[in-house]
């Protein structure tokens, strides 16, 4: 009977102790605050991986207004993603694909679009530990040509 009265007091002081609680607390809550600024920190990078697309996408339309035919219009667009991108863009020229035509559906209307692979980036070394958005980032600018 005494060693259950010392084993009692044991477990109470030790119980009692808190020594070492906020290390096994980091040691729980770090893996998951690292995992969630890794996170916005990769879908930061599309994002204005994405947002600089769409930009160049916007121009090269507004560039495409000045033309008087379908292939002067191309050419301005084509002209005006090369000058954009040739001003120190952090989009990669030799990924990027531009194509400007009339839209199909519609005559009236001058469609830019730009097909963006950005597997380049460094944000792909998480793919398997985040779900990660499509590698071919695609956008696309229609302005109206002429009239109101």
């Amino acid at each position: 009977m005494p060693w259950a009265c010392v084993d009692i007091a044991r477990q109470r002081r030790l119980a009692s102790d808190r020594r070492g609680t906020a290390a096994v607390e980091f040691a729980l809550v770090m893996p998951l605050f690292v995992l969630i600024l890794t996170g916005v920190f990769t879908y930061g990078v599309y994002f204005g991986t994405a947002f600089n697309v769409e930009s160049v996408a916007a121009e090269a339309a507004r560039a495409a207004v000045g033309g008087l035919t379908p292939s002067e219009r191309s050419a301005l667009a084509q002209a005006q993603v090369s000058r954009i991108l040739g001003q120190g863009s952090l989009l990669d020229p030799g990924k990027l694909e531009v194509e400007a035509q009339t839209a199909t559906d519609n005559p009236d209307f001058f469609d830019v679009r730009l097909r963006y692979d950005s597997s380049a980036l460094a944000i792909w070394a998480f793919e398997g530990l985040l779900p990660m958005p499509p590698r071919i980032i695609e956008r696309a600018a229609v302005v109206r040509r002429g009239g109101y």
